[in-house]
């Protein structure tokens, strides 16, 4: 079976945008991609005198995903910005571009670049390898509704975020549970994670604890192999991303 795909990073804050096309002045090297497939564990339950175990998928873990590639850097003098784009601190990104769809992958440094050489050749090569915590690539969606229907087909729950502007307005989630929108000038976000259930933020980025207690604390979930409807009002959409381990397939 022939893969047809391309796969790029980019550096935290786009420091530096690095493709798999050996014309680039740092590129990764053909072949060399390793790991990058997501890991998990599962809890069965045992009865006496039953044989085999149980598994609910819902109780699934799923571990941090790591992996590595080398790099060619062609000229000499982009070494300092090369290694600028790997951080143990900030993540980067890997973009997978397949013929269907175009995945995403966080990432950050899962050990220190190599030392660089004295007087770096033209061509030469670098380790690199990376930890992405989130465990899966991610597919995401956005969906201005105002009816959306949020079909997980991926091997990890997924959670919702909602980002709204204008009037706002009534929201009512797949549970049943519904609340309102305040009016707010500028793109907001309103996370309904369980990590961080109800928080909203405002265009800048900064936390709004007058708006997040205003809203309440949600938290909303379409599990492995559901669908939910979100109703939402003009201004607003959802945004999701279903999670897969293996991006090629």
């Amino acid at each position: 079976m022939k893969l047809n795909y391309t796969i790029d990073y980019n550096g935290p804050g786009e420091t530096l945008r690095i493709a798999s096309d050996p014309s680039s002045e740092v590129f990764i090297e053909a072949g060399t991609l390793a790991g990058f497939v997501g890991q998990f564990e599962d809890s069965g339950v045992q009865a006496i005198g039953v044989p085999g175990q149980v598994v609910n998928i819902r109780d699934r873990v799923t571990q941090p995903m790591e992996g590595g590639f080398t790099l060619v850097v062609w000229d000499p003098k982009i070494w300092p910005k090369v290694r600028a784009a790997f951080s143990s601190r900030y993540e980067g990104q890997l973009v997978l571009k397949g013929p269907v769809r175009e995945l995403y992958l966080p990432v950050r440094l899962a050990e220190s670049l190599p030392s660089p050489d004295a007087h770096p050749e033209k061509g030469s090569r670098i380790e690199v390898r990376l930890i992405a915590d989130g465990g899966v690539w991610l597919d995401p969606v956005v969906d201005p509704g105002p009816r959306v229907v949020v079909s997980n087909a991926g091997d990890v729950p997924v959670w919702l975020r909602i980002d709204w502007e204008g009037a706002g307005g009534k929201v009512t989630m797949p549970s049943g549970a519904s609340f309102t929108l305040p009016r707010v000038t500028g793109m907001h976000t309103l996370l309904l994670d369980r990590r961080h259930a109800g928080e909203v933020y405002l265009p800048d980025g900064s936390y709004s604890n007058m708006l997040s207690r205003q809203i309440g604390a949600f938290a909303e979930m379409v599990p492995v192999g559901g669908e939910a409807e979100v109703v939402i009002p003009a201004g607003a959409q959802v945004s999701y991303s279903q999670g897969v381990y293996d991006p090629w397939i």
